[in-house]
């Protein structure tokens, strides 16, 4: 299929770019923080890395960025021409250009022009995270900035090797309008002939993020077992590589409804033309749609007790570039990106159910106008039964599992 032969090309062209500094390692005289010499010059002049400061005056910091004048993102989402629009509000002579993306398409890019000894983006924000940590960050060509004075908020695991901005979900929803409660417990359920054709699925093959949560399912392959045996009454035993793949397997096998864009599944699932709720896996963002009259009056929930997990979280890092034309620029806008403690300035573009910022130190909840009881539902992240996304094992397993979904179509 032409899809397939696109995918594969993209992938394998990222993959056999030349890493900075790689391929000749062994040639190049390394520093004393394991980087080769001559990004250990560059990350102390930046004052990156082990190099970076604990503390700062932000004062100090913008009339270093005015002196460069700009910062150039690419970014993988079309909300940060909001964030780069209220970063010019609020820092006068400072432009930003914001080159909006798909996520496949900042990294690919990305990592051409890095590999070319192109420096022209400041800053990357795309999730994919570990995409981006193989591709990027792991070849010097990315690197992670915290702003001194948040420190406090992220965990040591938040900051390295890539700083979590923000989070985002695939979880599972259905129409609460016609049904009294959640309508199945257990991930199994939906490969019953109950389910058939009343499931709604983005699909893997196109979109990224559904692939995503599908590999998920074979990294957790224990929780799908145990999840097997709380629902049959008996230990698992399947045919495929494990249990997730054979979760897989029986799921596409029951006839789910599969629609190009995960962006169509909550038109579905929401409408109340349907004699029984639907179900359906969608990206989090979705949910501020719940309600909105313009949008159709379509009213989704997430489901919040199904085993052995509700979904999955994405890591969002954003990273500055390796000789970033603008570094001054590019720290400020970093931190105006995680917005203030109430999740206003510029993380408001994202203050929205179904995202979570990555510094812990906001206790607002977002706010849905048209659907308060969904908003509610989705606050605090931490009470919440998610997988958090194996970024690197998700990454490793991608062109397996996208095959074992190829052959079952």
């Amino acid at each position: 299929m032409e899809w397939r032969k696109v995918f594969f090309v993209a992938v394998v062209t990222i993959a056999i770019v030349s890493p900075a500094f790689a391929g000749g390692r062994a040639e190049v005289e390394m520093g004393s923080h394991g980087y080769p010499l001559e990004v250990e010059a560059w990350l102390q002049e930046a004052r990156l890395g082990p190099w970076a400061e604990t503390e700062i005056d932000y004062d100090e910091l913008y009339q270093a960025a005015l002196q460069e004048g700009s910062v150039i993102i690419y970014a993988g989402t079309s909300r940060m021409g909001r964030v780069a629009e209220s970063f010019e509000a609020k820092y006068p002579g400072l432009t930003v250009e914001a080159d909006m993306m798909g996520t496949s398409e900042v990294i690919e890019k990305f990592a051409r022009e890095a590999a070319a000894g192109m420096r022209r983006a400041d800053l990357v924000q795309a999730s994919q995270a570990g995409r981006q940590q193989a591709l990027l960050y792991d070849r010097n060509h990315l690197f992670a900035w915290v702003p001194p004075d948040l420190a406090h908020t992220l965990t040591e695991d938040q900051k390295h090797p890539y700083v979590h901005w923000r989070y985002g979900s695939r979880q599972w929803i259905y129409n609460d309008s016609l049904s009294s409660g959640e309508p199945f417990s257990n991930i199994w359920e939906l490969t019953e002939p109950e389910w058939s054709g009343r499931v709604v699925v983005g699909d893997p093959r196109q979109d990224g993020g559904t692939l995503d949560y599908f590999i998920l399912t074979t990294v957790y392959n224990q929780d799908m077992e145990e999840a097997y045996a709380a629902y049959f009454g008996r230990p698992y035993s399947g045919t495929a590589p494990n249990a997730g793949y054979e979760w897989i397997k029986r799921f596409f096998d029951n006839r789910p409804n599969i629609v190009t864009s995960e962006r169509d599944v909550p038109r579905i699932v929401g409408s109340s033309d349907h004699d029984q709720t639907m179900v359906g896996l969608i990206a989090g963002s979705r949910f501020r749609s719940v309600g909105d009259p313009a949008g159709g009056n379509l009213r989704f929930f997430p489901m919040l007790e199904m085993q052995p997990s509700i979904g999955s979280i994405s890591i969002y890092p954003v990273g500055i570039a390796y000789r970033a034309p603008n570094p001054n620029a590019a720290k400020l806008f970093i931190r105006h990106l995680f917005g203030d403690d109430q999740g206003g300035g510029g993380f408001e573009p994202f203050w929205a159910p179904g995202n979570w910022p990555g510094r812990n130190d906001i206790d607002t909840v977002p706010e849905i106008e048209t659907a308060p009881d969904v908003a509610d539902a989705l606050w605090p992240l931490s009470s919440l039964n998610f997988w958090v996304m194996d970024e690197g094992a998700v990454y490793d397993r991608q062109g397996d599992v996208l095959d074992f979904i190829t052959d079952i179509f």
